[in-house]
């Protein structure tokens, strides 16, 4: 799925917000209300997702901004959606420069950092105030330096394919008595439904925020798919990035792993991960054509984003295939996109004719590549979060 945040004929799904109080991170946003189905799940197969020495895109990072601040964390019990007990699975945290904070500890069972109930994981650690007695008593680390932090874990059937996943999951970032919201962030989440077999019927009811990297947020609300288990990437150029980008952005039958953007699930704190502005076209589009029939195509710009050309051989309304597209990566300034002259089925126009070029100038552009959907009925909704605008 492509989503993108264009100057012209950007559509926007305004979705009317609930009033809640807002505090852990982790189930509370995959698992809105305690009769839905949402779970981080690790699974070989799909990625490497918060496992053991995984490399950056594919962590579960915690960002730090400032020394002292402190991470809380908690988990439910850890299942083997295959059948098995599942309560095998063991973790560590690791700081910034890769060096461990806590050593490979089995998930607790009950105690510190062991989450009971429901409402326990969505209230948070009990040890912020007005949480005592509906919180859970979360596992603590004081943070020794700035940047992010990472958790990792690990089981014994892990390089034998095997799955896991957390019936509930908290990491939450305090300093004093305030919580950091906006902190918990992947470029490559991993999650599930709880559906097993070949007919799914959970519906995943999550949320994201993807922060783009020119600092455009963007909300994707899963709206109730049913998936068994999938990947979340985000990226600018599609499936995969050959840099063809019309072919990049087509689905495929292969789990391609393309992972580029930090994605949150929350919207990303504001004093860490500062919001982008859209770019402008700042002057009058103008071409210079040649004998050959080529044309140069020059748009001036103020921010790199990309362009897209749609230079319509036949006027009837829509994008007919005689009609042609050109997408161009462009850079502050006067960008020069050539057109040969040809249509889009790669004949020459006639001496002549007369054709409409439509440019489109796009930023925080956001594909959304999925393994795997599994059932989709209802599609998704997608909302801009910041910059406000149209």
């Amino acid at each position: 799925m492509q989503i993108y945040h264009q100057l012209k004929y950007f559509f926007i799904i305004i979705l009317l917000p609930l009033s809640i109080k807002l505090s852990a991170e982790g189930t509370k946003e995959i698992m809105p209300t305690s009769t839905d189905k949402g779970r981080i799940h690790l699974y070989k197969s799909f990625s490497d997702f918060a496992h053991i020495d995984a490399t950056e895109p594919y962590r579960l990072h915690i960002n730090i901004q400032a020394t002292g601040e402190i991470i809380y964390f908690g988990f439910g019990t850890t299942i083997d959606p295959e059948g098995g007990s599942g309560n095998d699975v063991s973790y560590r945290l690791m700081k910034p420069d890769g060096t461990i904070a806590l050593n490979l500890t089995s998930v607790p069972t009950s105690g510190a950092g062991f989450i009971d109930s429901y409402n326990k994981a969505i209230v948070g650690p009990k040890q912020f105030p007005g949480a005592a007695t509906t919180g859970y008593n979360a596992i603590a680390y004081t943070a020794t330096m700035t940047g992010d932090y990472y958790m990792e874990f690990d089981y014994p059937e892990w390089s034998s394919d095997k799955r896991r996943e957390f019936t509930l999951f908290d990491i939450t970032v305090g300093l004093g008595n305030t919580k950091k919201l906006g902190r918990v962030w992947s470029k490559a989440w991993q999650f599930t439904a709880t559906n097993e077999g070949s007919a799914p019927s959970n519906q995943f009811k999550g949320s994201v925020y993807v922060y783009a990297d020119d600092g455009i947020v963007t909300k994707v609300n899963f709206n109730g798919f049913q998936p068994i288990v999938f990947n979340v990437f985000c990226n600018p150029t599609g499936v995969v990035n050959t840099g063809n980008f019309v072919e990049d952005r087509k689905s495929t039958n292969f789990n391609q792993k393309n992972p580029q953007y930090k994605i949150f699930l929350n919207d990303p704190d504001l004093t860490i991960y500062p919001t982008g502005a859209f770019g402008i076209i700042t002057g009058a589009v103008t071409t210079f054509s040649y004998c050959d029939g080529g044309t140069d195509i020059f748009v001036p710009v103020n921010k790199a984003g990309r362009v897209e050309l749609l230079i319509e051989a036949n006027p009837a309304a829509g994008i007919q295939p005689v009609d042609r597209q050109i997408f161009a990566d462009v850079v502050p300034g006067t960008n020069t996109i050539h057109w040969d002259g040809l249509n889009g089925l790669g004949q020459p126009l006639t001496s002549g004719s007369q054709v409409s070029v439509q440019a489109t100038y796009l930023n925080g552009l956001t594909n959304l590549p999925l393994w795997d959907p599994d059932v989709n009925n209802n599609g998704f909704k997608v909302s801009l979060i910041r910059p406000t605008g149209p």
